[in-house]
């Protein structure tokens, strides 16, 4: 009856309020990978709904790291002056002064807290938001406005003393004052939905929604790639790797020439792409890909990587299945120990 169904959920409430905890079970491991950023040995990786991971032996083993860190959609990382920073969606920025061990949030002069990027140079640190772009010259402790604010920045870069600023709807933008003063180069792009931006030898790139440009002359004027729609841009020594639709792609001679570098990759629909010294490192919904060799070989590196976003749960004898949101369905025959995929990938099982 109605009368026992309810006796009987306030039992179980009961009973849940008396153990008290939670504890997350060991994965389903992936997850949406936003961005990295790494400081001498660690690697950091930001997540949606999961916050961020670190890595102290090149992606062997992840572990979470948000004491403090009250919004688990990060959309940029950034190690700066022996701090790291997250730019979170709608919560602002947040600073760990201890590898990612504890969190504070710094958003005081942030007239807008949906944080779309974060870098810095020297003492300049530069937040894009989907209102403009902030200035902090204290680490975080106090920002101000900088301009551009009915513009979303996605992207910045320096180019020795000059800033370069990618909007999605109007372009590209430049200063050569810190952001006092800006200046539209646009002449040659067909498309000002900016994605990404980087720098190598003479040459600025730029990545719009749909192509890839390059120009010569610091965004005077910008040529057309014949490459592939890509949409994020990252430069490791004297190579250039553009991502997107197509994959990764690998340029060694300033982007006159494309080659497909994939060999490895479960997903093209990844979400960042980023180099330190020694590896390459790429985020999707499949969590994270490792690559020590450029590009050649890309392996899967999840163990401890638990932001997995699960939208149902069904059980049938010694099994737990757990259907996640574009990654199918997993299985765990051990109460959550150990889960393994068994069906279904790039799916969303809603039920």
């Amino acid at each position: 009856t109605i009368m026992k169904k309810i006796i009987l959920l306030l039992a179980i409430l009961s009973a849940m309020n008396a153990n008290g905890q939670w504890v997350q079970t060991n994965g389903p491991e992936r997850g949406f990978v936003y961005c990295f950023a790494s400081s001498k040995d660690n690697i950091y990786a930001g997540t949606y709904g999961g916050g961020v991971f670190r890595s102290t032996n090149i992606g062997e083993k992840w572990f979470a790291v948000n004491n403090g860190l009250t919004n688990p959609d990060v959309n940029s990382l950034l190690y700066s002056d022996s701090h790291l920073f997250a730019g979170t969606s709608y919560s602002g920025v947040f600073k760990s002064s201890n590898n990612g061990e504890s969190w504070i949030e710094v958003n005081n002069g942030l007239a807008n807290l949906n944080i779309e990027v974060l870098n810095s140079q020297k003492e300049y640190i530069f937040a894009g938001t989907t209102s403009g772009i902030f200035l902090s010259t204290n680490n975080g402790s106090n920002w101000v406005a900088r301009g551009l604010s009915n513009n979303t920045v996605k992207s910045i870069i320096f180019v020795d003393s000059t800033l370069f600023v990618g909007t999605y709807g109007n372009g590209v933008f430049c200063s050569t004052n810190k952001g006092l003063n800006w200046t539209a180069v646009n002449i040659g792009l067909t498309n000002l939905n900016i994605k990404s931006l980087a720098t190598i030898g003479n040459y600025i790139f730029v990545a719009t929604q749909y192509q890839v440009y390059r120009s010569i002359n610091n965004g005077a004027y910008w040529t057309y790639l014949e490459i592939p729609s890509q949409n994020q841009l990252i430069v490791k020594e004297n190579n250039i790797f553009a991502l997107g639709n197509g994959g990764v792609l690998k340029s060694t001679n300033f982007g006159l020439n494309w080659t497909a570098f994939n060999n490895g990759i479960i997903s093209y629909f990844t979400h960042a792409i980023y180099a330190n010294k020694t590896n390459l490192f790429l985020g999707s919904e499949f969590g994270v890909q490792i690559s020590s060799n450029n590009g050649e070989n890309w392996i899967v590196k999840n163990d401890g990587l638990t932001n997995e976003l699960v939208i149902s749960l069904a059980a049938s004898g010694p099994y737990i299945f757990a259907g996640t949101e574009s990654n199918g369905i997993f299985r765990s025959s051990d109460n959550g120990l150990n889960w393994d995929t068994c069906g279904l990938p790039g799916k969303s099982i809603f039920a």
